[in-house]
């Protein structure tokens, strides 16, 4: 897949408060554009990880860059005012005595950022403003009492969001300030979440996916960047006023905007449409948790104590997830028929790797303790032979859904409400690898028809393997 010169983004840690480190101010910006996550990544993507020591900075005085653990960003002085060290709170004071305060972050190239997340919480019962500014463009927020926690774990995603930091002006600045203004409002920092973005130095190049799609062979491209397969006009058309040549949000959103156009149906409905869209060739129902074979003399849950008593009607994305809102709650989609009992144990766990199971179902799958980099809780692990399956069926429910508000906030869940590209890092990691691991089998096609014609919406990442790269990768 040819990629042309876009701007390439990523969030980063960038400030947290927690013991003083060795100096690490030895990565340069070069060297952070090899790799990305383990991946071949474009110039101009930029990490950076700060960490404060226990020393306090009074008044005037800037901390050393010798009392800060710096790592994957090169900086070139960190200027304050009125700030120090919050002792036993894991935090940097910005204000004290009765004035307010900032902290100025120097980087050693400018460099375009484009949105921050402060983490953080108020002194005693007092409020603050906060204002940023990076001399391109500035933003403000207000802090009042107890709305943030402290923060000290790295997996926690609340907290305050300021964007389009940069104005759309895409403008390089070398320095980034977050000052507290007012007086006796004092603000104690726990983490600043940077997204850095920059110009890619020219065209690279990353090989799509190996998997096919309902025709495989790449025979015309779209507005760009993207070679789309072979596909009946039927398909073509429905795709026409997507833009191709997008990557990221931006094609995601492009997508949704075709995609999220579909008939409604009723939860009782879901039973007859599973025998459309998920029958084996045997005249068995297609059940991805079990081995076990349902028939269309019955089966329907009702109750169960055990594995093959009745199938019911799965989501695959947990409907807690959602607050049982519509359209999601009966999507086709994501919405596959299971074994009651599988269905049962598997509740509302998120997706991911196993390594210790506590239940195995009849066909493998698994629930235990997560071995997913990034993600320590329980599971569910489906086998190998569906994981693309999964994968591409949350591709498209994020998607779809990215503009919805329904969502219930939680950390055991794939999906993080509101973030970019709506799948949380670990998941999005995971995913990709699920994806490319297991490519698109003809059961997904048959089963991506077979809805459009009950539903008359599409899953793209079943339809155009380059998909998923393009938007999850990009």
């Amino acid at each position: 897949m040819q990629k042309g010169k876009k701007i390439a983004f990523v969030t980063a840690l960038a400030v947290s408060a927690l013991t003083l480190g060795v100096v690490g101010l030895t990565f340069t910006l070069d060297s952070l554009r090899s790799t990305y996550y383990g991946r071949a990544a474009e110039p101009a993507v930029y990490c950076a990880d700060l960490t404060f020591g226990t020393k306090q900075y009074t008044g005037s005085t800037a901390p050393s860059l010798d009392s800060v653990d710096s790592t994957n960003l090169t900086l070139t002085s960190l200027d304050v005012d009125h700030c120090y060290h919050e002792s036993g709170g894991n935090a940097l004071r910005i204000g004290s005595s009765g004035n307010g305060g900032s902290i100025t972050f120097r980087f050693s190239e400018p460099l375009i950022v484009t949105k921050i997340k402060v983490l953080g919480y108020t002194y005693n019962t007092e409020s603050s403003t906060i204002s940023v500014s990076n001399g391109v463009s500035s933003g403000t927020f207000s802090v009042s009492s107890a709305t943030i926690p402290d923060i000290s774990d790295s997996s926690t995603d609340s907290g305050y969001v300021v964007e389009d930091l940069d104005g759309g002006n895409l403008t390089p600045s070398n320095y980034l300030t977050l000052s507290n203004n007012g007086s006796k409002h004092r603000f104690n920092l726990c983490k600043i979440v940077f997204t850095i973005g920059g110009y890619t130095g020219g065209d690279t190049s990353s090989s799509s996916s190996s998997s096919s799609s309902s025709s495989s062979s790449s025979s015309h491209t779209g507005g760009g960047d993207i070679s789309l397969p072979d596909w009946d006009k039927e398909v073509e058309i429905y795709y026409e006023d997507v833009d191709w040549s997008l990557t990221g949000v931006a094609l995601q959103r492009s997508l949704s905007e075709t995609i999220k156009q579909h008939t409604r149906l009723t939860y009782s409905e879901l039973w007859s449409a599973f025998w459309e869209t998920d029958v084996r060739d045997d005249g068995t129902l297609w059940d991805m948790y079990s081995n076990v074979e349902w028939r269309n003399s019955g089966g329907q849950c009702g109750n169960y104590k055990a594995e093959g008593d009745c199938y019911n009607r799965e989501h695959s994305v947990p409907k807690s997830w959602f607050n049982d809102a519509y359209p999601m709650y009966t999507d086709l989609h994501h919405l596959v028929p299971t074994d009651g009992y599988v269905n049962n144990r598997r509740g509302n766990y998120p997706f991911g790797e196993v390594g210790s199971a506590t239940y195995t179902s009849q066909n493998g799958s698994k629930l235990g303790s997560s071995i997913t980099p990034g993600y320590s809780g329980t599971v569910f692990e489906p086998i190998d032979e569906y994981k693309g399956d999964f994968a591409r069926i949350y591709f498209y429910f994020v998607t779809c859904y990215s503009s919805h508000t329904s969502w219930a906030s939680g950390s055991a869940q794939n999906i993080t409400p509101n973030a970019q590209l709506g799948l949380n890092e670990w998941s999005r990691a995971m995913f990709l690898r699920w994806a490319e691991d297991d490519p698109i089998s003809q059961k997904e096609i048959d089963r991506n028809n077979a809805v459009y014609e009950i539903q008359g919406n599409r899953n793209p990442f079943v339809d155009n393997p380059a998909a998923a790269e393009a938007v999850f990768n990009a």
